[in-house]
């Protein structure tokens, strides 16, 4: 098998090394996008220089009626459950590959490649679908109407964003008019931005909610949950609300020894990136609804000794963007640690906002969940895993064991 990134974009050269890693198999590195290096303003600018190029180079789709019946068809498919569609998939259908430059538009498409390590791509979201497509008929619709663009580089504090079209030439240009979220329920206009649901090489990967059942009897997991912040601007579609986690022991120690190293065990929710693990893709319309979930947290979960197990779940929930949204940080506190020093896990995550559950008197900062509390004081036997309940201004959940 071969595996092979192409040049990342038509503004910088990249240097490349090819070594053979397998028999059969060869590895092309490629330097990294140097925009991650740069101001967060810097790399907004340069999200939204490359979507306006895309764009440009789109406008044949919006010109014939077939191209855009085929649009709208893969957008109603909701691929990932929103109301959107991979601008790489559009150019891989033979009829729009015809009408337009494609290799132009996969090397703008690769100028998202490598960034921190992680590649984006850009998508065409259409807010509020399937209204538009009952009133305005939009996948048959052959109207000679120019289309409005709106263009959402990952700034969630700005909730009115300038109107593009196309003029004679086909040139880009920004209109005198702004599109808010009424403006988007009322007229159906075209959002170019970042699915934020497809993995490194642009393929969905499903939430699974429930994994095997294991012969332990201690498996936790959501049950119950309410999301009271989307945390997501409207441009954006759903809310992607992800988790990640680890396992320690009730002072951070190995096997719970005050000798031993500080330790950290993965579970079925750690991750290394700063997307985690989704919980939930969250339609607007369900803010502040309950829903009913079997999300497993954790599998095997060793909790017979309070003083040498794994007894501590630390966690972080967070409302995940794409870059260039930047990292932020938070800590899951361990209350059965006394040392201030260490009774803390941190994680990474990517997101404009801050994370779900914090407690009061500490921004993103919550209380790890226990799977064994006999060694606790009884202010916080709470936090036993069966029957938790977290309920904040932002988010409510309850998990329990199965």
């Amino acid at each position: 098998m071969t595996y092979k990134i192409s040049k990342l974009s038509i503004v910088f050269v990249l240097a490349t090394l090819v070594f053979s890693c397998k028999k059969n198999e060869t590895v092309i590195l490629i330097e990294e996008n140097p925009i991650a290096k740069k101001s967060i303003n810097e790399q907004r600018q340069y999200v939204r220089d490359n979507f306006k190029k895309l764009m440009k180079e789109l406008k044949p789709i919006f010109n014939d009626a077939q191209l855009k019946a085929f649009l709208y068809s893969e957008v109603a498919k909701k691929f990932d459950g929103d109301d959107n569609v991979l601008i790489k998939t559009l150019i891989n259908n033979q009829q729009v590959a015809s009408k337009i430059h494609k290799e132009k538009v996969n090397m703008l498409l690769e100028a998202f490649h490598n960034i921190d390590g992680n590649n984006y791509y850009p998508q065409i979201y259409i807010p509020n679908f399937d209204k538009h497509n009952s009133t305005h008929n939009l996948r048959t619709t052959s109207d000679e109407s120019q289309p409005e663009f709106i263009i959402y580089d990952g700034d969630e504090t700005i909730n009115e964003f300038p109107i593009y079209t196309y003029n004679e030439d086909g040139e880009i240009f920004e209109t005198d008019n702004v599109a808010d979220e009424n403006y988007a329920i009322s007229n159906p206009i075209y959002n170019i931005s970042f699915n934020e649901n497809v993995d490194d090489i642009g393929n969905y990967d499903p939430i699974v909610q429930t994994p095997n059942q294991t012969n332990s009897s201690v498996n936790c997991k959501i049950f119950t949950i309410t999301i009271k912040d989307l945390k997501e601007n409207f441009v954006a579609g759903k809310s992607e609300v992800n988790i990640k986690a680890l396992s320690t022991t009730w002072n951070h120690l190995l096997l719970g020894i005050s000798t031993n190293q500080s330790v950290q065990i993965s579970n079925i929710r750690t991750s290394g990136d700063n997307q985690g693990h989704q919980i939930v893709h969250l339609f607007r319309a369900l803010k502040n609804q309950e829903l009913q979930l079997s999300y497993p947290l954790i599998t095997n979960w060793e909790v017979n000794s309070f003083f040498s197990d794994p007894i501590v779940y630390t966690y972080c929930i967070f409302e995940a963007d794409k870059w260039p949204t930047p990292i932020r940080v938070a800590a899951s506190q361990i209350p059965s640690n006394p040392n201030s020093n260490s009774n803390k896990d941190f994680f990474s995550f990517r997101s404009a906002d801050d994370a779900y559950g914090s407690l009061n008197d500490m921004p993103n900062v919550n209380y790890a969940i226990y799977g064994n509390v006999s060694g606790l004081p009884n202010n916080y036997q709470n936090l036993f895993y069966d029957g938790h309940v977290i309920n904040t201004n932002d988010i409510k959940f309850t998990t329990k064991n199965y």
